[in-house]
């Protein structure tokens, strides 16, 4: 097992390498100059020189990389050029919203998803069964901002019962939770009805029905057991691409986190921020 982490470890060597420097290259030779954008139009060209040169800006590309990865072996995430800040302090500032939402949409995506996917399972083929894969099948092709759109319109805008976005109170949760959280229920409860129906037709479960054990302790004690084995798999999968994918959900609901960290730098082609 140590020998299978630290491999894992060292893979991420290259990885990290080849991403910095993918980003930092398409980020370089894309139009528009960060320092203009962040000076604004006014500025004089003796400013934007001036700046430049304070940011590194004015040498090479290759050095610009290369003296940004001698920072990083450091574990000097560098410094915004926007907001003249440390990355690192603003990561750690723009985190805590980040994983409360994904918290509460992991919630929402585990609590509606498993009783779904059993459900769908014991009565395969029902109307039940199919009307709730086609709603999964939505919920995995439905993109979460047009989602977060949707629920801010009805229930924001309309009927006003939650907040439309930001981070005032628990309230304000509720719609990107659902928005973020839709697709991985989606997929979870997929993978929850396929892998309840391969162990409800074990032998192990014909045995404990023959036996005369209640269906109720069959399923939840038996055949839920075994069947979590790939759904728990799943959900650390998706807790990792929360993370990473609410990007979108927090522009939508303007919750300060990581993911509107990264638009806003994206903005202002920051890239220390965006790295």
């Amino acid at each position: 097992m140590y020998k299978y982490i630290f491999k894992r470890l060292v893979m991420l060597i290259p990885v990290i390498i080849g991403v910095t420097f993918l980003v930092y290259f398409i980020l370089d030779f894309a139009p528009g100059d960060p320092v203009a954008i962040i000076l604004g139009i006014e500025a004089t060209e003796e400013a934007i020189q001036e700046v430049r040169k304070e940011l590194g800006l004015d040498k090479p590309f290759i050095i610009q990389y290369l003296n940004y990865m001698a920072k990083l072996c450091r574990g000097d995430l560098g410094k915004s050029w926007a907001k003249s800040r440390d990355v690192m302090g603003e990561i750690i500032t723009a985190f805590p919203p980040t994983i409360t939402l994904t918290f509460w949409g992991m919630l929402v995506a585990v609590s509606l998803a498993l009783p779904i996917g059993i459900i769908s399972a014991v009565y395969q083929y029902s109307i039940f069964d199919n009307v709730l894969m086609v709603c999964a099948l939505l919920g995995i092709s439905m993109p979460s901002f047009w989602l977060g759109l949707l629920l801010i319109l009805t229930f924001a805008l309309n009927l006003g019962w939650v907040p439309s976005g930001g981070v005032g109170s628990w309230k304000s949760f509720i719609l990107p939770s659902i928005s973020l959280g839709t697709s991985s229920m989606a997929t979870i409860t997929r993978l929850t009805r396929s892998s309840m129906l391969e162990v409800i037709r074990a032998d192990y479960i014909r045995t404990a029905k023959a036996k005369g054990v209640n269906q109720r302790t069959v399923i939840l004690k038996h055949a839920l057991r075994n069947a979590l084995i790939p759904v728990v798999t799943m959900i650390g999968m998706q807790i990792g691409g929360m993370l990473g994918g609410s990007v979108l959900t927090e522009t939508v609901f303007s919750i300060p986190g990581c993911g509107r960290l990264l638009v806003d730098g994206i903005k202002q082609k920051d890239t220390p921020m965006i790295l």
